[in-house]
């Protein structure tokens, strides 16, 4: 994504923040059960951006959170319900649904997670396969997970993480992370 603040909102305007356009990492798109419902769409589009790039401008008040997982707090707006950024504090990630951008999101690399949970009208004929809507653009880097925690997946969101960061001046995360993680239970 290309420098600059990058703004977004809910759909009534009370709830605002701004992010940095050179911290996203990923635009991410999630198929899993708790994404879809959350989203109440087919699947949810997140930008994935560190929380040192990201802030709140206006309205934190109207905002209602629901711990959906362990320490993972979903968002909306308390007046007119729109889904907002929520924090991922074992990363210090924000997951922040693309929706509610402002402004239009520049090509980056987009993957797809939980695709074995997606419904069966994204799936192919065949019913091994997902039909991705993102495929057809060539213009775009596309990667795809049957499940978000797999090693490959990691290693490479963590490079994109460990890089912003050092550009940053924050510290990385060491090189046993992906360990830890897999200690949590994290990485199947």
């Amino acid at each position: 994504m290309s420098g600059g603040l990058f703004t977004g909102s809910c759909l009534c305007g009370g709830v605002c923040y701004q992010l940095e356009g050179d911290g996203v990492l990923i635009i991410g798109h999630c198929h899993c059960s708790l994404c879809r419902k959350a989203s109440g769409a087919a699947f949810a589009s997140f930008l994935m951006v560190l929380i040192a790039d990201f802030a709140w401008t206006k309205g934190e008040q109207l905002m209602h959170k629901y711990e959906s997982s362990e320490g993972i707090f979903r968002c909306h707006c308390g007046c007119c319900g729109s889904p907002l950024p929520l924090q991922d504090p074992h990363l210090s990630l924000m997951a922040v649904p693309a929706g509610s951008l402002n402004t239009d999101i520049p090509s980056l690399m987009h993957v797809e997670t939980f695709t074995g949970d997606a419904l069966s009208f994204l799936r192919t004929e065949q019913g091994s396969g997902l039909v991705s809507l993102l495929e057809e653009a060539p213009h775009l880097a596309f990667l795809s997970f049957p499940q978000r925690e797999s090693k490959a997946y990691w290693l490479g969101f963590l490079d994109k993480v460990n890089t912003r960061r050092a550009q940053l001046g924050l510290d990385v995360f060491p090189a046993d992370f992906l360990e830890q993680i897999a200690q949590r239970g994290d990485i199947g």
